[in-house]
């Protein structure tokens, strides 16, 4: 039932769109976790499918936002402000990418270090791959 409905969320979204987002979101949906398998296989050494490389990259986004609503849920409750500066800034920001590297491990089956180092090189290329799509368009 999954299937069927991501697969008709897709028409729609072949119907609706212009054709250049439609191009640029089809190469981002192919590009990254394309990426995100050889940056696996260059790491581990592992042969992932593009299947659980997608399922990786989905928990890894999905994860820091599980945490910044829970953190605007914990700090908003008390009437406090959200504002980050110094190390405060440098402690959240490394929270997110331990949350970006938990949804690799989690997916992966992998150990942190090298969870992180995949996450970061990928996310690397990735952004690469995307500049270089968006010129294009």
């Amino acid at each position: 039932m999954f299937y069927l409905l991501f697969t008709l969320v897709g028409l729609i979204f072949l119907i609706w769109a212009p054709l250049n987002v439609t191009i640029m979101t089809g190469s981002i949906i192919i590009l990254i976790p394309t990426v995100v398998r050889f940056s696996t296989k260059l790491m581990t050494g592992h042969d992932i499918s593009f299947g659980e490389a997608f399922k990786a990259v989905v928990l890894s986004l999905f994860l820091p936002i599980v945490g910044l609503l829970w953190l605007v849920s914990t700090l908003g409750g008390v009437g406090a402000t959200i504002e980050f500066s110094g190390v405060g800034s440098l402690i959240f920001l490394v929270g997110l990418f331990a949350a970006y590297a938990l949804g690799y491990k989690i997916s992966l089956g992998l150990e942190f270090k090298p969870s992180m180092a995949i996450a970061g090189l990928s996310t690397l290329l990735s952004g690469v791959g995307l500049l270089v799509i968006r010129s294009f368009f």
